[in-house]
């Protein structure tokens, strides 16, 4: 996958009319950022997600009513990523090695080696720590990027007490398809909302999306 996505990123750079787009720069050096990236850029690789499905999402995410302090951003940040990586390690409990990616923040490399060892991992583990414009990272950042814009436009559509509609956005096992085959995705969203265009290339390898409520006190 990460050889395909570097293929798809060449192609972007080879490309005529858009050598002069203000986001080819950062693209050129850094490769995607889902905030940053225009429809140019992003298309292409959510084109290429869409067709190659070769790979399983798990996404964590809390909601909060405030703005975190960067303690309470740290401790989050912890406690999601080991709840990831539990599922993972879980996952591919049999396998012989595990690779474990981590976007370069520019923390101490201690930080990743603790959350993974609060992890349990069971077998043999690599870490390694990229920048965020790294292919393979691409791909993690636009599926979580997709899921969060998900969860914020359903928020700003339902503010519904004990709504009898799930505002999480659905896994793959919880949509339809039509009689032509195209996804159905059940919630408040609706074709015309580019956030629910956005999470539907990455819903048929949704495996698991929750929300964390107690990441934040703990």
């Amino acid at each position: 996958m990460r050889d395909r996505l570097a293929q798809v990123r060449d192609g972007i750079l080879a490309r005529t009319g858009i050598e002069d787009a203000p986001r080819m720069s950062g693209f050129r050096a850094h490769g995607w950022h889902a905030t940053k990236d225009g429809h140019e850029f992003a298309e292409p690789l959510l084109v290429e997600l869409d067709r190659a499905a070769a790979f399983k999402g798990h996404v964590r995410y809390v909601i909060s009513s405030h703005e975190l302090t960067s303690d309470e951003k740290d401790r989050v940040f912890n406690s999601l990523f080991v709840g990831v990586l539990r599922v993972s390690f879980s996952r591919y409990r049999s396998s012989e090695l595990t690779d474990i990616v981590f976007e370069d923040d520019q923390s101490p490399r201690s930080r990743y080696d603790v959350i993974v060892q609060r992890a349990q991992p069971s077998g043999e583990v690599r870490v390694s720590v990229e920048p965020k414009g790294d292919s393979a990272l691409a791909m993690a950042d636009y599926l979580l990027y997709a899921t969060l814009k998900y969860v914020a436009r359903v928020l700003e559509q339902c503010k519904t007490d004990n709504c009898g509609i799930s505002h999480r956005p659905p896994i793959s096992t919880e949509v339809s398809y039509d009689a032509t085959g195209a996804i159905e995705m059940p919630g408040h969203l609706t074709a015309s909302d580019f956030a629910f265009r956005m999470y539907k290339t990455f819903v048929r390898s949704m495996s698991s999306v929750l929300e964390v409520p107690g990441a934040i006190a703990g």
